[in-house]
């Protein structure tokens, strides 16, 4: 039984030898003396993510992890030594994402008087190993107490940047868009050539690798601030959170996100004076102090610092109301009709008297005996509106230039608070989110949270319809925070169908003018639609997950970003449970057969026996499994 690959290699011309092993074996290559495929067959390229003819020329090395390369290596000495070498690895496919393969290296390439090569057969195993862990993939970041109002809609504001890698951080699996606006490189230069410890400054290199190596080791979440050389030659501090995820208690993979540490924009006399008060501990800047302050640089009688509720910019909410020596409860309101409109929009304004004839609906100015009015917008790192800062007087206001001065060195420091309060609230959230444990309401509960996080209207995780292909089936439908009854839909004509085609879509506003024929858009008002495919571990689609509103979404490189995390864990768990699904229905088939079944590994070690098998033999399974045949059946027996 061992020599029957040999025989066949030996006997058979090298022009039939694939043809005949793709009747055996599903993923086939050549590989020649230098490491290069000579050919492969198309089962093999699309376990890689290629066209077979791409991979023709192709360095075997270009589908093994850089991590385990060397132990590659190390397998063809082998096999150079013993004529075989049988091997599992971490592939990289063309996407840049990893999988895992079994890998069978036999010599077998040769002309009269020398090797020139070997067969490569490749078994993909990633759902295996994916179901050896029975719970969740641990993010092991502390759970976030959620005790916070503004959790509710906020996390799009966030500029951070959020990645995917290796534990080392040395290979990026997936980056969001918004990286080319901090370093001035774009996504495809972090897959193909730039490495993100590439960009950090010596001086700072040393001291954040070793606290970065030291959390992994002990699977802990980071935090490390330093600075790096973009694009354009400018230094920009950078602060960096990451969360290990561990699969089968090593760590799989890292999720991170970066964003600016320092303070943009121009230093002058107030924002040095407020960071030297309120930044030498961030616990200690409190936005009370910072309106009591504006208030008395401008001699003004109100001064207010507000936050955005949504994601459309229609409303705010106040974080300090100071008026005349005394602080006012937090408020929330419209902004139709009101001058705090035009600032949300993202421009300074400035009233200097009749403040109220230019807003005869906004009642509040009448209360507060208004008449002038002065306020600047609150951006974020990547120029978002966030919130704003605003005065208002009961006389007028006759300086514009001082006014708006003082009111944008203000504004400096309160973003950068107020930007580093949301990331911090989104960081333990977003972990709390992918912490989930495995379970029948898995997809109920990761549609609750991502529409908690994302403040969204409809969040929609489906799957292919195995008796439909052409239809999706709701695994999760959660409508503002409420889970509602599943349903099927037809792909044609709605965006999921687009999804599929591609990694993320989305249509930040005037989805129906895409789609205007899909019922459901129209009934249910939908506005917006941001989607990603769930991937298989072959990188082909079998499902979708979707956020819907009912408003437009500016912000829509986050929403991208977040959404698409989210897909890769309900991928992760859908093909955890169609495997599980197949597993149980094929052990059940193999344990009610009276006939003998075994499954052997290609050592010809038992890997599993029925009961009809344990039952003809009188054994228990620990007395089998992991066995060679020859010692059940004998030597002689085996050999003939």
């Amino acid at each position: 039984m061992p020599d029957k690959l040999n025989n066949i290699k030996n006997k058979t011309p090298e022009s039939d030898l694939l043809d005949i092993f793709n009747s055996v074996l599903e993923c086939i290559s050549r590989v020649d003396k230098q490491g290069n495929y000579l050919s492969v067959n198309q089962q093999f390229a699309d376990a890689c993510g290629y066209q077979a003819e791409e991979m023709v020329g192709l360095s075997w090395y270009e589908t093994v992890h850089p991590n385990d390369i060397e132990k590659a290596k190390q397998a063809y000495e082998v096999m150079l030594e013993k004529g075989r070498v049988d091997i599992e690895l971490r592939g990289i496919r063309k996407n840049m994402t990893t999988f895992y393969k079994r890998i069978v290296m036999v010599e077998g390439i040769e002309d009269k008087t020398s090797l020139l090569g070997h067969y490569c057969f490749m078994q993909d195993i990633t759902e295996g190993k994916l179901s050896e862990q029975n719970e969740s993939s641990e993010t092991i970041l502390e759970k976030h107490k959620n005790n916070s109002e503004k959790l509710n809609n906020l996390l799009s504001l966030i500029p951070a940047v959020s990645f995917r890698a290796d534990a080392d951080r040395e290979n990026i699996f997936e980056i969001s868009d918004n990286i080319s606006s901090l370093s001035g490189y774009s996504c495809q230069d972090f897959y193909q050539n730039i490495k993100l410890n590439e960009l950090i400054l010596e001086d700072d290199f040393e001291n954040t690798i070793k606290k970065i190596k030291q959390a992994i080791h002990n699977k802990e979440t980071y935090e490390v601030s330093y600075r790096i050389d973009t694009k354009s030659g400018e230094i920009v501090s950078i602060k960096e959170q990451g969360i290990p995820v561990v699969v089968a208690g090593e760590v799989k993979y890292i999720d991170g996100l970066i964003s600016m540490a320092e303070l943009a924009g121009k230093s002058n006399h107030y924002v040095k004076k407020l960071t030297n008060e309120f930044h030498e501990k961030s616990s200690d800047f409190h936005f009370k102090d910072v309106v009591r302050k504006l208030s008395e640089a401008t001699n003004a009688k109100i001064a207010v610092i507000t936050e955005c509720v949504d994601f459309t910019e229609t409303s705010v909410r106040t974080l300090a109301f100071y008026n005349r020596n005394e602080y006012l409860d937090s408020i929330e309101y419209e902004l139709t009709g009101t001058p705090c409109q035009i600032v949300i929009k993202g421009e300074a304004c400035f009233y200097p008297e009749k403040i109220q004839e230019n807003f005869p609906n906004d009642s509040e100015l009448v209360e507060l005996n208004a008449e002038s009015f002065c306020g600047v917008p609150l951006f974020n790192n990547l120029k978002e509106v966030i919130g704003h800062l605003y005065i208002i007087d009961d006389k007028p206001l006759s300086d514009k230039e001082k006014y708006l001065s003082i009111l944008e060195s203000f504004a400096l420091p309160v973003a950068k608070e107020l930007e580093r309060q949301l990331e911090n609230i989104v960081v333990n959230e977003l972990a709390a989110a992918l912490n989930i444990i495995h379970g029948e309401r898995y997809f109920n509960d990761l549609a609750i949270y991502i529409q908690k996080i994302l403040k969204a209207d409809y969040v929609i995780i489906g799957e292919l319809n195995n008796s439909d292909p052409c239809e999706i089936k709701t695994l999760a439908l959660c409508y503002q925070g409420d889970l509602i009854e599943g349903i099927c839909y037809p792909l044609e004509g709605s965006p999921c169908q687009s999804v599929l085609d591609k990694r993320v879509n989305s249509y930040p506003e005037k989805v129906l003018d895409f789609y205007p024929d899909n019922n459901w858009l129209r009934e249910n008002q939908a506005q917006s639609f941001v989607g990603a495919p769930l991937l298989d571990s072959k990188g082909k689609p079998v499902g979708v997950i979707s956020v819907i509103n009912t408003s437009p979404i500016k912000n829509i490189n986050t929403y991208e970003s977040l959404v698409n995390i989210f897909a890769i864990r309900a991928a992760d768990e859908l093909s955890r449970l169609r495997y599980e699904k197949v597993l149980s229905s094929y052990k059940n088939i193999i344990n009610s057969s009276s006939d003998l079944i075994s499954t052997v590994d290609l050592d010809y070690k038992y890997i599993s026996v029925n009961k009809s098998y344990l039952k003809l033999f009188d054994k228990r399974e620990e007395e089998i499994i992991g066995f060679p045949i020859a010692k059940l059946h004998g030597d002689e027996k085996f050999n003939n």
